[in-house]
Parts: C-alpha cells; sequence; structure tokens
C-alpha cells in the first residue's frame, strides 16, 4: 500500500463508509464468532438521532439503530433471514438473536470505531443542539 503524500489524498482514498473492522464480543456466547461492522457517516449519525428524536426513544433504540447501521455481517436487513425467523423487521431480528448486552457491545464497538465520545448520551445531546 502506497503512502499517501497528503491529508487530502489518504481521506480521498480511506473514506469512511469503506472502513471495515472484525470484532468479537469476548466471554459470551459468541466469542467464536466475527463480526464485521463499520463506522456511522456523519449522515448516519444525524439520521439516527433525528429518528429517535422524532418519536421520544429512549438511548436503547439509539443503539439498537446503531448497530443496524453499522454491522455488515451479519446482515440483519437481510429478507430471507427476517422471513426464516417468522419476524418483520430488521430490528425484531436483532432482538430475537442477540442479548442486550450484544447488543450494547456491538454498539459500543461501532462507536468507538466512528470516533463518538464513550459517553453517547453526551454526543448524542451535542448532535441534537
Amino acid at each position: 500500500m502506497a503512502k499517501a503524500k497528503n491529508l487530502k489524498e489518504f481521506l480521498s482514498a480511506n473514506p469512511v463508509d469503506r472502513t471495515a473492522k472484525t470484532v468479537r464480543l469476548e466471554g459470551g456466547r459468541l466469542e467464536d464468532f466475527d463480526f464485521v461492522i463499520k463506522p456511522l457517516t456523519t449522515q448516519e449519525f444525524r439520521n439516527i438521532s433525528k429518528e429517535v428524536e422524532s418519536y421520544n426513544g429512549e438511548p436503547y433504540d439509539i443503539t439498537l439503530k446503531t448497530v443496524l447501521a453499522g454491522v455488515i455481517e451479519p446482515d440483519f436487513r437481510d429478507s430471507e433471514w427476517i422471513k426464516e425467523t417468522g419476524l418483520d423487521t430488521p430490528i425484531q431480528l436483532i432482538e430475537h438473536t442477540l442479548t442486550v448486552a450484544e447488543i450494547n457491545g456491538l454498539g459500543e464497538a461501532i462507536l468507538d470505531i466512528s470516533g463518538i465520545l464513550p459517553n453517547f448520551e453526551v454526543a448524542y445531546k451535542n448532535a441534537k443542539n
């Protein structure tokens, strides 16, 4: 991989939406399995914040939507998988297949690689203002 000559060249060659990372949830039932995650783009972060704010959602709703937006593999939007489980939506699939701790762990990993503050509520409040 050639080294970028300057910041502009580096950023052009490495946009946020093409950055992926493989993570594992340590110490639980899924510790032997890989998830592929990506950082949230600025627009995804704004959309999640606005959507949850529009119906006065809870911080947990933000986490669910962060997992949906940030997990590449497995694909929780896979309509065949949703249909196979007898569910109707990707959010239902996430809640059906992952524990609260697993959802929180993935959400934290996505926020971490997105560069969002560890205290998401503070970041969320800042994004709303």
